[in-house]
């Protein structure tokens, strides 16, 4: 009985590490369906089967997608041109980069969303538009971050519900 409560710490430890890992803007989903797998490899599936990992694993997908392509979302919707949705995309990625060894890891949230807003407004500043229309552009792209954000941080959430739920329904 002991060793089966350890096993259940360790594995909550591991999700919570997973969805504490989204604010530092790493893949906090694929960790938490790697860790529901690692955890029903090492138990031969007994009560997580092959469906709640496979439906766990489509969440995953689905967050790291949206969260790849949200700054260009909201920076298209704040009337940004394909120019400023790329530059979104690549400002997101390497102000994580960047400020990543920053503020213990808190940087590389930081730097995706000021590098997403960065990147749109820079590459819309470049090509021509007004200042104002490109800040705008810029600040659509920083919005679509933040919201990317907390959606991920719900559907991790979510993920972790279903694990709880087929390992003590």
């Amino acid at each position: 009985m002991a060793v089966k409560i350890i096993g259940y710490l360790l594995l909550y430890l591991f999700l919570l590490g997973g969805l504490f890992s989204i604010i530092f803007a790493l893949p906090g989903t694929a960790i938490i369906a790697g860790v529901a797998f690692i955890y029903a490899l090492l138990t031969h599936f007994d009560k997580l089967g092959l469906n709640p990992l496979l439906l766990v694993a489509l969440i995953a997908v689905v967050a790291e997608l949206l969260e790849f392509f949200a700054g260009a979302a909201g920076a298209s919707k704040f009337g940004a041109t394909r120019r400023g949705m790329i530059g979104a995309v690549v400002g997101a990625i390497a102000g994580a980069l960047l400020m990543a060894p920053i503020l213990f890891g808190l940087g590389a949230l930081l730097g995706a969303i000021l590098g997403a807003f960065t990147g749109a407004f820079l590459l819309e500043y470049l090509s021509g538009k007004q200042f104002s229309a490109a800040f705008l552009a810029g600040v659509g792209s920083l919005l679509g971050r933040v919201a990317a954000v907390g959606i991920k941080s719900l559907l991790g959430v979510i993920q972790i519900a279903i694990i709880t739920y087929t390992l003590f329904a």
